[in-house]
């Protein structure tokens, strides 16, 4: 779409031509944080960001602690993605995995692929100082913004289509653009609305908002929905984390993907391998020995992810794995413990990001050749339901001391 903003010339007598956006893609990206994300902007040299430089991401476990910086991996993986701005999501070729993708897997696929390149559009959409200039180039980024802002409802429709979302759904995401784009009618253009418009609309993720996602999409069980979730969203990033967490959430969701193989443990619980074959799904499936005491597992491959739901550790433990382009031989595990049960446990998690009364979240690397081996371990590292008593756990009493 490339439309003016109808509510400009409301506010303005003379009509300023409008410029063309001038945060294109980048071709390269350092190694220093927001900066290096911001690099995708053209202007990015100029671009005042000392208080944006923290702005987490939805689907990073950097959203429930705002003192983590987005990883710079991001813009490397969008690169070899092939995800140009504008271009619409598209599935992967099913050959290229050796295997015909199911449509349950493709759907996975297609919201991997989309989820990267809203980021990506987030990132380019940042203002620069020339932005800010003067009332004409803070109208021009506005009206920027608002093309920006309208552009994304394709998105979140095409993950809708893929995962087969209610009505409902759809008219509480067409509720929330048209709550945004009334943000758009301004009668005045300060120094400073580019980036009070940035963070209103775009990328703003309150922690209350954060807590309320985890209160209501904890693994295997949604206590809320997701049409709820929406309409509580303020910005594109708390749009894409309702989704986000909805869809890894949702077991109907993850347990309709086909099944390649199973096993049972020596609880007799299951272990379900599902998606396509790939040799590192199925080293993850391969590592999980039948003496771990976990319960029903899910273990979804889609492409070079993994997604795992994880039964009885933190009560329903969620692990996601995804390649890390810039280095090929090594992967990001990240994961998401909804029910603490024992504190001192958590706090010795790898890559812990933080912690609250509504779980835990965290992230770390490991080589491709060691994934299936960490992830076992990892497990066997989150807290069940019996540590609860142990010491550090939320049920611990120390027997008390006799003089």
């Amino acid at each position: 779409m490339n439309f003016k903003n109808p509510f400009r010339n409301l506010f303005v007598k003379n009509t300023i031509a409008s410029t063309e956006n001038s945060h294109v893609q980048s071709e390269s990206s350092t190694d220093n944080g927001w900066e290096d994300l911001a690099s995708t902007n053209s202007d990015s040299q100029s671009t005042s960001f000392d208080s944006l430089s923290e702005v987490p991401f939805a689907g990073d476990t950097s959203v429930t602690d705002f003192s983590v910086t987005p990883e710079q991996r991001l813009a490397d993986d969008l690169e070899i993605a092939g995800i140009a701005a504008g271009e619409s999501p598209v599935s992967i070729d099913s050959e290229q995995q050796g295997t015909i993708s199911s449509p349950e897997v493709q759907a996975f696929k297609n919201f991997f692929k989309t989820n990267l390149r809203i980021k990506r559009e987030l990132i380019q959409a940042a203002p620069s100082l020339a932005d800010n200039y003067d009332e004409a180039s803070r109208m021009d980024y506005v009206e920027s913004a608002y093309r920006t802002f309208k552009d994304f409802r394709p998105d979140f429709a095409a993950i809708e289509r893929d995962f087969h979302f209610s009505p409902n759904i759809s008219e509480q995401t067409d509720a929330f653009f048209a709550r945004g784009v009334e943000h758009f009618v301004l009668d005045r253009y300060d120094f400073g609305i580019t980036n009070e418009i940035y963070r209103k609309e775009f990328t703003d993720l309150r922690r209350d908002f954060v807590e309320k996602v985890k209160d209501e999409c904890v693994g295997y069980k949604l206590f809320g929905s997701l049409d709820s979730l929406i309409s509580s969203s303020k910005t594109i990033n708390e749009l894409l984390h309702a989704y986000h967490s909805y869809i890894m959430n949702n077991e109907q969701i993850l347990q309709g993907v086909p099944d390649i193989t199973h096993k049972d443990n020596n609880y007799g619980c299951t272990i379900t391998l599902r998606g396509d074959k790939s040799g590192l799904s199925q080293q993850v499936f391969n590592a999980i020995p039948s003496d771990l005491d976990i319960g029903t597992t899910d273990i979804i491959a889609a492409g070079e992810n993994i997604m795992m739901m994880v039964r009885d550790r933190g009560h329903a433990l969620t692990i996601s794995a995804e390649p890390d382009h810039s280095k090929p031989d090594q992967i990001w595990v990240e994961y998401n413990v909804p029910k603490l049960c024992n504190v001192e446990m958590i706090k010795a998690l790898p890559g812990l990001d933080g912690y609250s009364e509504n779980g835990a979240r965290g992230r770390f690397i490991v080589s491709k050749g060691d994934l299936g081996d960490k992830i076992a371990k990892f497990i066997a590292q989150v807290p069940t339901d019996s540590d609860m008593s142990s010491p550090g756990g939320v049920l611990y009493q120390p027997a008390s001391s006799h003089p």
